[in-house]
């Protein structure tokens, strides 16, 4: 093809990115990496440099553009200003339109107009690291979590949706440290129609396992990235896929309020706050800037956190600890730049403009000053905020102290701006209020500047400001012994924010408990139910079990159960399900009529599957006993064997060794020893890996221990010494229990160690101790041919060895032994003179 096909058009519009174009004869093509949205993927070496890269070849030729071409070149320079340590590095773009002289000869003909980008090389991304089998630690995890987010605060900073977070677009550096990629041919969208913008294709592009529910009404915006990433955060804290099935994702999501199961997420107060970053409403979801200041709190770390290496993160990437930037991002997307003439400057000056009553006499000194400023006419613009300022303006004041801070207009004088800061937000100004607690949090907090901290969010909040409230009820949200916030939680409560629906529940709930207070259950009650109207699904499911069970002050009324249940089970909650099953279940017997009888069994079958599949593992029980009894269903031991494979090898130490007794004594199982065997060791290995994690809080002292003392027992009973010394040798060696020692040493002939060294080890203790066949068993073990044969002893040893035992005293085994030692090897050791005739008088020919 040749230029004159490519509409004139489009060649002027490509001249607006002429900056970033590069020549891609200086570039060799590599080897093909996969196709992406944008096109082909190949690796590239840079000729001069021997530098390694990624070059994208757009699927979508030029010639064919004259729709798209502004979305391209709105995109390509996007890439080009942006510039973040968390996000990947833009090198350059060609438009790859060839010459018609050099068609036959270069090196990119055959994508001849097709445009390429080229960006830095990261080898890995985090779907391979959370999915090759590879142990990722806390820190890691943190570590990525924060640079994520950061990464997406930066692009919403400038307006830059990604519209397909997930594991795969985050890629590692060489240190392990995000790399945010494919967010340039993504949408850059105005402040003012983040919920209705168009994408190139007019039609998202998420993943489906990471797609928010919002699309199903074909909106999505500045909240839905926040969906899909806290999908990501998921999958990795717990290296497992969000959902057990590949058809129908979307649609589950969408109408059936299907998440994965947040139970896997071992921190509760950051299980709770991925909870509400996947809420189904995006107004209840938190913007990223709100998720950094939270995710840096301690609390809400995984246990086991290196904070050096997070605070040395923080700094490599220009965050302070408090979650705010060293340096205010700067807005790269202006109106500087006609080219995105979608695009304006935030202002953030129309916060103030709409939340304060400024006197009349200053506003129009206000709105010269704020023209002034944003033409960086400084002088004149601090000129113009001053004389507002002395007019009574708040919104002025503030604005000086920001440009005393960074030294705008004025020389600099951070004290000084601080000072007219902290006077804006005395005085009523919500955006001075807000800055002046980020300047507290960014100094060295000792306790007396904490309750200051608190002190100006309550002031805030006091002032009618529903993100202090919000701040406050994060700052408080799991101590419901708060009586100063109820308030403002109720106020949030009343404007449908269910968690402080939720936390007002269970501040009641605790002074009924505490008090026996009639009032304040029925006050409970209230918020549950306004919990619940308000679509929470932990309030749903806690009036579900209490009207079931029944918890204090609640009557059984299992109607009432069902209905909330089902409400839970619409938000896609597993637990719920199990118990609507229960409740089914249970009731079978009370129906004489088998048709009734037959589709209660059924519809219970379907409610334990479906919370199985969820992850709630106590469902995996009835639901495979189900199947083993047919009930329901076809009767299939397999699916029902399959079951409990399952959730053993998914569950903890109690699932494994539950469902190991099932087997052993044919309980909804078949009996099957070997099968029983596999679970109880499942069990025994499990045991001890949640002893030694502290954070899981059904670890008691000992809990492993006591779960192979169980196991051991059942062995025993059995006479099954193989198994018995098995679990008794792993006990001693893990526990150092004085019992499974001796067990262990009066059954040398059953052990079993991973080298010579540690049989032989072993043997000689045995022979000190005088253990009964203990050298029989020796000897036994050097003959066995299958033993480590490397580490076989040799001849020369074995002879040495048995001196010594005779030496020793233990005669009577070991001289038959020598002899038929001697007898082997006849030509390459030889017995002593006496040797031989204490062999010979023993019998021995």
């Amino acid at each position: 093809m040749i230029n004159d096909e490519i509409d004139q058009d489009v060649l002027k519009e490509l001249e607006k990115i002429s900056e970033y174009e590069v020549d891609i004869k200086n570039y060799e093509i590599g080897k093909y990496i996969g196709q992406g949205g944008f096109g082909q993927v190949f690796h590239c070496t840079e000729i001069k440099s021997g530098k390694m890269f990624v070059m994208k070849i757009s699927k979508e030729s030029l010639i064919f553009m004259k729709k798209n071409i502004k979305n391209l070149i709105r995109e390509i320079a996007t890439m080009g200003l942006v510039d973040h340590p968390t996000i990947v590095k833009f090198i350059g773009y060609s438009p790859n339109i060839i010459p018609p002289e050099e068609l036959q000869t270069h090196p990119y003909r055959s994508h001849n107009n097709h445009p390429i980008i080229i960006l830095e090389i990261l080898e890995r991304d985090l779907h391979k690291a959370i999915y090759n089998n590879e142990e990722l630690s806390p820190t890691f995890q943190l570590k990525t979590i924060v640079g994520m987010a950061v990464a997406m605060m930066y692009l919403h900073s400038n307006n830059i949706l990604h519209r397909d977070f997930k594991p795969s677009n985050v890629l590692l550096d060489s240190n392990g440290c995000v790399k945010v990629c494919d967010f340039g041919f993504s949408k850059l969208v105005e402040d003012d129609n983040i919920m209705n913008s168009i994408t190139i294709s007019q039609a998202p592009i998420y993943t489906p396992s990471f797609a928010p529910p919002e699309l199903k009404n074909n909106k999505y915006g500045i909240k839905s990235d926040m969906f899909s990433f806290a999908i990501t955060c998921w999958c990795l804290l717990t290296q497992k896929k969000p959902y057990a099935f590949g058809g129908f994702v979307c649609f589950k999501v969408w109408h059936e309020n299907l998440r994965p199961n947040e139970k896997l997420i071992e921190n509760e107060n950051l299980r709770d706050l991925i909870v509400q970053c996947w809420d189904d409403d995006p107004n209840k979801r938190p913007d990223f800037e709100t998720f950094v200041q939270i995710i840096l709190r301690k609390e809400f770390w995984p246990a086991g956190v290196n904070e050096h290496e997070i605070f040395e993160y923080l700094n490599e990437i220009g965050m302070k600890s408090d979650g705010h930037p060293k340096v205010p991002f700067v807005k790269v997307i202006s109106k500087d730049h006609d080219e995105f003439d979608s695009i304006d400057k935030i202002d953030i000056i129309e916060e103030i403009d709409v939340e304060l009553d400024e006197p009349t006499a200053s506003i129009g000194l206000y709105q010269k000053a704020i023209e002034f400023y944003w033409k960086k006419d400084f002088k004149k613009a601090f000129t113009k905020f001053k004389e507002s300022a002395k007019k009574g303006n708040t919104s002025a004041k503030y604005y000086m102290g920001i440009m005393y801070i960074y030294g705008e207009g004025v020389e600099k004088n951070i004290v000084e701006g601080e000072k007219l800061i902290k006077y804006a937000a005395d005085m009523g100004n919500n955006l001075a209020l807000k800055t002046y607690l980020e300047i507290l949090k960014a100094k060295e907090i000792v306790p007396k500047e904490e309750n200051e901290i608190i002190d100006y969010y309550m002031t805030s909040a006091e002032r009618g400001n529903s993100n202090a409230m919000k701040t406050l009820y994060f700052i408080y949200a799991d101590r419901y012994d708060v009586e100063k916030i109820v308030p403002f939680l109720k106020h949030l409560s009343a404007t449908g924010f269910n968690p402080a629906s939720l936390w007002l529940a269970k501040y009641y709930q605790r002074l009924c408990d505490m008090n026996n207070d009639q009032n304040a259950f029925n006050t409970s009650l209230t918020f549950y139910k306004i919990a619940c109207d308000q679509d929470n699904g932990e309030a749903c499911l806690y009036l579900g079990k209490a009207f079931y069970t029944p918890y204090k002050g609640f009557t059984v009324n299992l109607l009432t159960a069902m209905n909330y249940l089902k409400m839970a089970s619409n938000f896609g909650n597993a637990e719920a399900k199990y118990y609507l099953g229960k409740i089914l279940y249970s009731h079978v017997s009370a129906s004489n009529n088998e048709e009734n009888s037959l589709w209660k069994y059924m519809h219970a079958l379907n409610y334990f599957e479906e919370s199985y599949k969820l992850g709630y593992s106590e469902a995996a029980f009835e639901y495979a006993a189900m199947y083993f009894n047919g009930e329901g269903c076809l009767k299939s031991i397999g699916m029902a064997t399959k079951i409990y494979r399952n959730a053993s090898e998914n569950g903890d130490s109690h699932f494994s060794e539950i469902i190991a007794e099932k087997f052993l004594f044919g309980e909804d199982a078949p009996q099957d020893y070997n099968e029983a065997k596999i679970h109880f060791w499942k069990a025994a290995q499990k045991g001890l890996k949640e002893e030694k994690q502290p954070d899981i809080k059904k670890s008691e002292p000992n809990h492993g221990l006591k779960i192979c003392q169980r196991i051991v027992q059942h062995f025993e009973d059995m006479d099954d010494l193989h198994e018995a010394t098995k679990y008794h040798q792993f006990i001693y060696k893990h526990w150092n229990d004085q019992k499974s020692k001796n067990y262990v040493f009066s059954h040398p002939k059953f052990v079993k160690f991973e080298t010579n060294d540690e049989y032989y080890q072993f043997f000689d203790e045995c022979i000190d101790k005088n253990v009964p066949n203990a050298i029989d068993c020796y000897v036994s073990f050097m003959k066995t041919k299958d033993k480590f044969p490397k580490e076989r002893k040799t001849p020369q040893e074995k002879l040495e060895l048995y001196r010594s035992w005779i030496t020793r005293g233990f005669h009577d085994p070991v001289y038959k032994y020598l002899w038929e030692l001697q007898k082997e090897y006849c030509n390459s050791i030889s017995l002593t003179k006496q040797e031989r005739e204490i062999c010979r008088g023993k019998g021995f020919t």
